[in-house]
């Protein structure tokens, strides 16, 4: 069965924008910085964001959510390869 190019790009683009909400929606704190607001891209891990209690404590229920769902997204377009 042919997978159309499109469709594992659909997929790669929904994952990068929905892991962009999750990011967004972060609370803080990374392992070097318990303290530290938001997410940041050098200092957390993919799956930092998908937590459902952030590294510095607080709850990242939404933030979660978007990132397994991204998470999803791209291990189906890899599939799709």
């Amino acid at each position: 069965m042919k997978i159309p190019r499109g469709l594992i790009g659909a997929c790669g683009a929904a994952s990068a924008i929905l892991f962009a909400f999750a990011a967004c929606a972060y609370p803080g704190g990374n392992h070097f910085d318990h303290s530290a607001r938001g997410h940041d891209f050098w200092r957390n891990a993919l799956c930092d964001g998908a937590r459902a209690r952030a590294i510095g404590g607080a709850s990242n229920e939404v933030g979660a959510s978007f990132a397994r769902i991204a998470m999803s997204m791209m291990a189906f377009a890899i599939g799709l390869i």
